[in-house]
């Protein structure tokens, strides 16, 4: 095959990660804890300066990650995890162990339900990534709505933390001029991961990670 030809059937095979349907199977099949490119520990120190305590903090697209847990253990214990997902949200829910401040819910990023200006600070670990994986027609509208949805429910002085496997050329969303953001970027080495995304679908393209800031 050509190279433009493996591309594409490379884009064909990811669609479905922009599918509720195909998390909901996911889930229902394999429920063990899986974390996609980094795991907190990995992100402890870039959570340590730009989260302080006492933030109210939503992690958009959550499923079953440890990283609310863990993060509500080293004291950031007012936690909204949000998921598509019933299933992951059902489980989570039964699996978060008394931890009062750590709340599962099941909403669309791309409508939340949650009133403007409530978070400090909002977590994305591929979620925006898995909707720039959806059809062509789709993709640009979902990242759009997504986006819009969490500069809304950010206070005026919060902040939007988005680990992505892209680099800017590829997320010029985040960069819309109506968002009003001014976008930092970060590097994670991607043999510090725990998620590899190659165990999905042997992405190597780049050695690290992306962090928007």
């Amino acid at each position: 095959y050509s190279f433009c030809t493996l591309l594409l059937l490379h884009k064909l095979y990811m669609t479905h990660y922009a599918s509720k349907e195909y998390w909901e199977r996911r889930y229902m099949l394999n429920q063990h804890p899986y974390e996609w490119y980094v795991g907190f520990r990995e992100l402890k120190e870039v959570v340590a300066r730009h989260v302080k305590m006492g933030s109210r903090v939503m992690l958009a697209g959550c499923g079953n990650s440890t990283m609310g847990e863990e993060m509500y253990d080293c004291s950031y214990t007012d936690m909204t995890c949000v998921d598509i997902s019933d299933t992951v949200v059902e489980y989570m829910r039964k699996r978060k162990d008394g931890r009062e401040g750590l709340h599962y819910v099941c909403h669309d990023v791309c409508e939340l339900p949650i009133p403007d200006k409530t978070y400090d600070c909002v977590i994305d670990k591929a979620t925006l990534d898995s909707l720039h994986c959806g059809p062509a027609s789709q993709t640009s509208r979902a990242a759009h709505r997504m986006l819009s949805e969490i500069s809304r429910v950010l206070k005026d002085t919060g902040s939007f933390i988005c680990i992505s496997h892209s680099p800017a050329e590829e997320r010029r969303d985040i960069y819309a001029q109506e968002l009003g953001w001014t976008v930092t970027i970060e590097h994670l080495a991607k043999h510090d991961g725990v998620g590899i995304l190659s165990e999905e679908y042997g992405d190597e393209e780049y050695p690290h990670y992306f962090i928007y800031i």
